[in-house]
């Protein structure tokens, strides 16, 4: 491990100056150019046969739509049902979280990361710091890092916080229930909560899952359908605040009033109807993994230009590429915007995520696809780093 490689890391420069969340542009406009669309972190849209019956419900929400869909996550999760807060997918149940608990505070947001955590501390908390995960460490979380990180907290009188993904966005990197519980006693030394994004965490066997509101009293988990089950375009998600937090319920859940004010009664129905059926809806990512993710697994050990963090479980990965530079012409945006060109397939910058040197590549295809997808995305990298 050279020096360099434990530097501490920067914060991210943004990819397009002057937008707070320029992946997602990039995402409506750029994912899926190609047949081959290893850009993709979850799997296709379900065929929800089952929503077919459902009619449009006028009703107010609050009147047995939102309570049904609150108390069944609340059952899932195993926390109580005033625990729940329901929110238009994960995004919302972010930027509620955000609000509520980040102005006047300092965040520990980890980087590599999901954009919209490194923009939403940006934008709400007094103080955003680099909690760094770093490939040598197979994208771990230190608490020793985190520690770190919320030193100035302490300092100036701050609550300390961290946001983070688990199973981490972008690498797949699974932190286990006694390593998150390990960081959320780093956030309780300073006053603070752990707030992680639990959605790849659905696809995780259930044995293994290890859900961030129920490790510690001081954790939150967003979570929603889309990832796993195929479900993104219901937004249906949630907020589950841990055991410790039930005081902050109501601040949490103004936040989401001034935001949104009430997800929509019928997306609700829907979403209590698709929790009966997560067993047949995930059929398709159990599929998915059994069938590509080897392709995956062994396309990133072999293939040399690479150094890469394989992932336990998931569909995504995000290997570090030699040879990808920071000038505009070697970039991860120049070497995407090249294979999509030269070699027909679709990956993500890493520049999206804080990682410039790095791709986001994801295995949500059948193997007849995949399998000749990888081979030229390797011959693809080779050329153009070359």
């Amino acid at each position: 491990m050279n020096e360099l490689s434990l530097a501490p890391l920067p914060w991210p420069q943004a990819p397009a100056p002057g937008l707070a969340f320029p992946y997602m542009v990039w995402a409506h406009e750029k994912p899926a150019r190609t047949q081959a669309p290893l850009s993709n972190s979850g799997v296709p849209n379900a065929q929800a046969d089952f929503l077919q019956s459902y009619r449009i419900d006028v009703n107010h929400p609050g009147q047995s739509a939102l309570p049904a869909f609150e108390a069944a996550i609340a059952a899932r999760l195993g926390v109580p049902k005033e625990a729940v807060i329901a929110t238009p997918g994960a995004s919302g149940g972010l930027a509620a979280t955000a609000l509520a608990l980040f102005p006047g505070n300092c965040v520990a947001v980890e980087v590599p990361g999901y954009e919209q955590l490194r923009s939403l501390a940006l934008r709400f908390a007094a103080q955003a710091v680099v909690l760094p995960r770093r490939v040598e460490h197979g994208f771990a979380v230190r608490p020793e890092d985190l520690g770190r990180a919320l030193q100035g907290a302490q300092r100036q009188g701050q609550q300390g916080h961290a946001f983070l993904t688990n199973t981490h966005n972008p690498s797949g990197a699974q932190l286990s229930r006694s390593e998150m519980a390990a960081l959320a006693e780093v956030c309780a030394q300073h006053r603070g909560v752990l707030i992680s994004c639990d959605i790849y965490q659905e696809f995780l066997p259930a044995a293994e899952r290890a859900w961030t509101c129920t490790v510690a009293p001081n954790t939150v988990t967003i979570g929603s359908l889309t990832k796993a089950y195929g479900l993104g375009p219901l937004r249906l998600g949630w907020i589950a605040l841990g055991s410790g937090l039930m005081d902050v319920r109501h601040q949490v859940r103004d936040a989401t009033y001034l935001l949104w004010v009430d997800p929509p009664t019928t997306t609700l129905h829907a979403g209590v109807a698709a929790l009966s059926h997560l067993d047949e809806l995930r059929a398709h990512a159990d599929r998915t993994q059994a069938q590509s993710k080897p392709l995956l697994d062994h396309w990133l050990r072999t293939t040399p230009e690479l150094e890469a963090h394989v992932p336990a479980h998931g569909l995504v990965s995000f290997p570090r590429v030699r040879g990808l530079g920071a000038d505009a012409s070697r970039n991860g945006h120049a070497c995407a915007e090249w294979l999509v060109q030269h070699a027909g397939v679709d990956v993500v910058p890493g520049e999206f995520f804080g990682a410039p040197g790095h791709l986001r590549v994801s295995c949500g295809l059948p193997p007849e696809t995949l399998a000749p997808a990888l081979q030229r995305l390797a011959l693809g990298l080779r050329t153009f780093c070359a």
